[in-house]
């Protein structure tokens, strides 16, 4: 008996041809069951003054409707030019688009993954899915990126994929250059995760007495593409096509008030970049909801945790956009 089969450790991801480590992932194929209410054989029988058999009253028959690839990635964002870091990055054009100022360029976006670039999966070593399905394309439908006081700074990817296929992969009896390339252990930006203190948020023009960046507590960013899948009538189940639709940027993030002092409500138009490893984040246009300064106790800190939503500045600076050094 194998005493590591089926075991979450011996499972891994692959974005193009890099590694990413991952903390959880829950790719899925979901298939829609469509039964049949049609009336078949008047209930295998004479209608008679015996109660009606129970078995008359079930579905009998069905068809198998749609299909989707569908599930979440949750990882954590590693510096430095190795294998992690640039896994990441292919995760990033995917779901924002290439990395320059004020890009407006949407491919890696739209054409997300596909032949040339596929996201594989194994959750426990031994099954490989590989996704889209040969022709197709797989997006990313929604991107989170969120730093925890205290903790690493981390992310989550859905996935909407238009068919997968399932493999057994290569055998790999130890760390290798192949198929999975490991890092070098040890202290280096490009074995270890990005810790919350070298993720610096920025916060400008906010309508405080102080300064915010100072203060944060805690924040998160999501990115969602509406990612929406095409069914034809051209003998498959699975999605012909997967389009986008508008695209929202929404947040929050938490800070705490030195003087215990917080403005009626933060100005509309404030800015916001996150820096962490090689890559910033910048929010050109923000405007402000939700923004609750609740008393937790004589014993925690009084602090506001605000919610946002990102906005294009103008035809040429969209409402998010990436930038690395």
């Amino acid at each position: 008996m194998a005493c590591t089969g089926g075991v979450g450790f011996t499972g891994y991801l692959k974005v193009c041809s890099y590694l990413l480590p991952f903390l959880t992932a829950d790719i899925v194929k979901v298939v829609e069951i469509n039964p049949s209410e049609s009336v078949i054989g008047g209930g295998y029988g004479s209608v008679s003054s015996a109660p009606v058999n129970p078995v008359w009253r079930d579905y009998i028959n069905f068809a198998i409707g749609k299909e989707t690839v569908e599930g979440t990635i949750s990882t954590e964002i590693f510096g430095g030019t190795g294998n992690y870091n640039s896994a990441f990055k292919e995760m990033l054009r995917r779901s924002i688009g290439d990395s320059s100022a004020n890009s407006n360029d949407m491919t890696y976006v739209c054409n997300g993954f596909s032949d040339s670039c596929k996201l594989i999966f194994s959750p426990g070593g031994g099954s490989e899915i590989s996704l889209p399905a040969t022709g197709r394309k797989a997006l990313i439908s929604e991107m989170t990126i969120n730093g925890n006081n205290g903790g690493n700074v981390g992310c989550s990817f859905k996935i909407l994929s238009a068919g997968a296929s399932w493999n057994t992969p290569p055998a790999v009896t130890s760390p290798s250059t192949g198929d999975l390339s490991f890092e070098t252990a040890g202290l280096t930006d490009d074995s270890n995760p990005i810790p919350w203190y070298a993720s610096n948020f920025t916060l400008t023009n906010a309508g405080e007495t102080f300064d915010i960046s100072d203060y944060v507590l805690d924040y998160s960013i999501t990115v969602s593409n509406q990612a929406t899948p095409l069914y034809f009538f051209n003998g498959i189940n699975f999605p012909g096509d997967i389009f986008l639709g508008k695209r929202k940027v929404s947040g929050s993030f938490t800070y705490w008030s030195p003087n215990g002092q917080f403005a009626e409500f933060l100005t509309h138009g404030a800015s916001i970049t996150v820096t962490f490893g090689d890559i910033t984040l910048t929010i050109p246009f923000c405007a402000f909801s939700r923004g609750p300064v609740p008393n937790q106790g004589p014993n925690k800190e009084v602090s506001r945790n605000q919610e946002f939503q990102g906005f294009a500045k103008s035809a040429s600076e969209p409402a998010i956009y990436w930038t690395e050094t």
